[in-house]
């Protein structure tokens, strides 16, 4: 490239370029230090380039932001951060990766812009471009970039700042711009729409809406005031809201108004105001305070409900409630679907013995128990048969109580509908055990008066029966010359004293409720109650006794006890099926604490009456029940006797207790403990007997029986009387009225056709004051030994009688008239 002349073409001098000739050695001198210093220079040049750029690729290695240069649009160099950003480990994967290889497609065009207006020199403001990720996604970066020499090559830098989640915040805001200027604009929208709505909300609305100011007037009333107090808007607005009060709710309702007019908010105030026409209803008010724009109370918006026909309603639901409280009788609604007990009152709690609320969700058919000729069963479908039929039912029912008492009510059952449960029964109860104890007590009452009555009556009829029997056979046996004949004699008058007493045993139910209790020996009762069972029981059915103790004093009524134990006898026969034994057992315990015995037994020694038989037995389920009230096991009709209830209660009136055993298959003993007597029965010596002792007075006798009045003419006169007979009262009246004076003493009958043995008396002393009367019954509920003083009679006898009681009788009777004239 040098030429090759004397002359060098040019050198440097003074800074410019001259031609200057030199000489060929200097020349070749100067080549050579020409072309040594271009190559130090040289040299020191790409050292220094070497040292700047690994500088350069030291700091940008460092930086956050990925930094990329590119050499002839293809990627020579990325630091850490862009391969990190990009989605590698390294840059490796990076490398000759071309320029718009990593750029969104859709932001090509500004990488293609962004080239051309730096190719010509520009200088271009950084802009945000979308860079795709290895793994498909983009992350948004704001790109700057310019020239540069990159390996001594000219180079394109560019410098991204991650921006991604400044971009994500700037489309949210821009989203959330968006929507709320949508939302500006449909709740625009929705206030016009809901202005129209609830402007006709208010002036539709039957609740009554207001406005007052500060000073309590009215500024603003919906239609529904015009339709409730019949004031026309007009007529309300800038009148006080006073102006529609009464003076007297006025001043009950001052303090409230004054914290409504003060801005106070008030919830749930009831209130009255007046109508148009005067009548008084009741507002419900719920205020809320109006405030200016400075926060200052202008007035007071509010509602109101008219309660009137509420308050009413409440006030008639508590009155009903508290009917329904306080009534005498049960009530109760059950949910028909199910039997479920839904409500009760707290008479219907306590007469079942629950708690209140105890008894709400129960079945109210487990309620029911079995008794009188019903199960539970069928008097449960009963109720429901007749509500299904008519609607409604009326009767008894038999309950059972929470400790499994049981007892009776009567019942009304009707049938409701009701919104929330449907159909509905109301049953209403009342306890009626008393009534039918009282019942049962007034049943057994006229039973035991009808038997008595019959017995009475059979007693009266045998009595007269046994009467000539008995005298005409003492008689006899009196007579001197019976001879060997007395022996046959002797049964005649020992099986009709055997009568007399079984009469006499007979009589005993002839005098129920009267009660007179006396120190009695049990002993003979239990003797001659062995006797009477044989008479009532089957003939299969043996009857014995075991007294264990030499006395069994106690104080009772000995009748009511007699009742007791035949009751229990009669009840051990109808136990036993086909050939058995009952057991009368007496003697005496000592008592401590006999836990099993129930009523009134306590510590201390008590006669014991044992009645024990081998029967069938009695289930423990029966056991439980068995001195109920009308509890029984046996059908309509079947019973006799006195109720087990009634044993109890006589039992307990003699302050002693009961106590039964049982065991189905193995029979059944009762045994009742009474007091033992601490006083012993005084025995009064024996009367020796006494002579027979006649006389010569006249003696009326009368009977209506020619057997009886046969006998009385043959024994008086055997004693030296005079005696004149009547078949009846009447025709002794007539007898008596000819020629009075001639009589000395009246023997009468009590039960006579035509006038009674205690009316004849009457008559009689009508005629003859102090004419000694004696009068004779089998039986009879008129004249008693009690009353018969007073009626005039000097003594009352009973029949049947013999020969010597009635002589001996007439004796005292004419001895106590003649002692009586002195």
């Amino acid at each position: 490239m040098f030429r090759t002349s004397r002359y060098w073409p040019f050198c440097f001098t003074g800074g410019g370029l001259h031609w200057q000739a030199v000489s060929n050695r200097l020349l070749s001198l100067f080549v050579i230090w020409v072309a040594s210093w271009f190559m130090v220079t040289r040299k020191l040049a790409e050292y220094n380039v070497s040292q700047s750029e690994k500088q350069y690729r030291s700091l940008i290695e460092e930086m956050q932001d990925p930094v990329l240069i590119y050499i002839n649009e293809h990627l020579r160099f990325g630091n850490q951060a862009a391969a990190k950003a990009f989605g590698y480990e390294s840059t490796d994967n990076l490398i000759d990766a071309d320029m718009l290889s990593h750029v969104h497609p859709e932001d090509h065009v500004i990488i293609e812009r962004r080239q051309a207006a730096i190719a010509q020199g520009k200088t271009l403001p950084s802009e945000d471009i979308r860079y795709l990720k290895r793994n498909g996604g983009t992350f948004h970066a704001n790109a700057y970039g310019f020239n540069t020499t990159f390996e001594s090559k000219p180079a394109r830098i560019a410098v991204l700042r991650d921006v991604t989640d400044r971009k994500k915040a700037e489309e949210k805001l821009q989203q959330l711009s968006d929507n709320l200027e949508n939302l500006v604009e449909d709740r625009t929208r929705e206030l016009q729409e809901s202005e129209s709505k609830y402007r006709d909300l208010v002036e539709t609305s039957h609740d009554l809406i207001w406005r007052l100011d500060e000073q309590g007037r009215f500024t603003y009333v919906n239609p529904a005031w015009e339709s409730t107090f019949g004031y026309t808007p007009k007529e309300m607005i800038g009148r006080l809201v006073t102006d529609f009060k009464s003076p007297l709710e006025i001043a009950r309702t001052k303090e409230d108004y004054k914290k409504i007019l003060v801005g106070e908010r008030v919830t749930d105030f009831e209130t009255t105001y007046l109508t148009k026409q005067g009548q008084e209803l009741t507002l419900n008010l719920n205020t809320t305070p109006i405030h200016g724009r400075e926060g200052n109370f202008v007035g007071v918006q509010g509602n109101a409900q008219n309660v009137t026909a509420r308050i009413l309603a409440d006030a008639e639901l508590n009155l009903f409630h508290e009917v329904i409280k306080n009534m005498a009788g049960g009530v109760t609604l059950v949910r028909a679907e199910d039997s479920t007990i839904f409500f009760t009152n707290p008479t219907y709690d306590e007469m079942f013995g629950y708690e209140p609320g105890q008894m709400l969700g129960k079945n109210s058919m487990d309620l029911v128990a079995s008794g009188g000729d019903k199960t539970a069963e069928q008097s449960a479908e009963e109720i429901v048969k007749g509500l299904s039929e008519q609607g409604w039912w009326r009767g008894e029912v038999y309950n059972l109580k929470k400790d499994g008492t049981r007892f009776w009510t009567t019942a009304y059952v009707s049938e409701m509908e009701q919104p929330k449960f449907g159909k509905v029964w109301l049953t209403v109860q009342h306890d009626i055990t008393e009534q039918k104890q009282i019942m049962e007590q007034l049943r057994q009452s006229q039973k035991m008066e009808a038997l008595g009555t019959l017995a009475g009556g059979i007693a009266h009829d045998f009595n007269n029966v046994l009467t000539p029997i008995i005298g005409y056979t003492e008689m006899l046996m009196d007579s001197p010359d019976q001879g060997e004949d007395r022996e046959l004699l002797e049964p005649i008058i020992n099986n009709a004293l055997r009568a007399k007493e079984l009469v006499s045993q007979i009589l005993l139910f002839s005098r129920p409720g009267q009660t007179t209790k006396q120190l009695s020996d049990l002993r003979p009762l239990v003797q001659e109650l062995v006797k009477f069972t044989h008479s009532t029981i089957p003939s299969s059915v043996t009857v014995s006794d075991v007294v264990s103790v030499e006395s069994a004093v106690v104080l009772c009524d000995v009748s009511q006890i007699h009742q007791v134990l035949v009751n229990l006898c009669i009840n051990a026969g109808h136990a036993i099926t086909g050939i058995g034994e009952i057991r009368i057992r007496l003697d005496v315990v000592e008592l401590e604490d006999f836990s099993d015995s129930v009523g009134n037994t306590h510590s201390g020694n008590h006669v014991r009456i044992s009645v024990i038989d081998d029967g069938e037995g009695i289930d423990e389920e029966t056991l439980t029940h068995i001195f109920e009230p009308f509890y029984s096991t046996k059908g309509v009709g079947e019973g006799s006797g006195l109720g087990l209830s009634t044993v109890f209660g006589i039992v307990q009136d003699h302050g002693g207790g009961i106590a039964v055993s049982s065991e189905p298959g193995k029979g059944t003993t009762f045994e009742i403990f009474l007091p033992l007597a601490k006083t012993p029965i005084k025995q009064l010596p024996a009367t020796p007997e006494k002579l027979q002792k006649g006389g010569s007075e006249h003696i009326l006798f009368v009977d209506d029986e020619d057997t009886i009045t046969s006998l009385g003419r043959r024994a008086l006169e055997r004693l030296g009387y005079q005696v004149t007979v009547a078949s009846d009262g009447q025709a002794a009246l007539d007898v008596f009225s000819e020629n009075p004076k001639i009589f000395d003493m009246l023997v009468t009958d009590q039960t006579m056709p035509r006038l009674t043995g205690n009316l004849l008396t009457h008559e009689v002393m009508k005629i003859s004051p102090n004419l000694p009367v004696m009068l004779c019954s089998g039986h009879n509920t008129i004249v008693t030994p009690e009353n018969s003083r007073s009626m005039g009679i000097r003594r009352f006898m009973y029949k049947p009688y013999g020969p010597k009681a009635l002589g001996q009788s007439v004796r005292e009777v004419l001895d106590e008239a003649e002692e009586a004239k002195r």
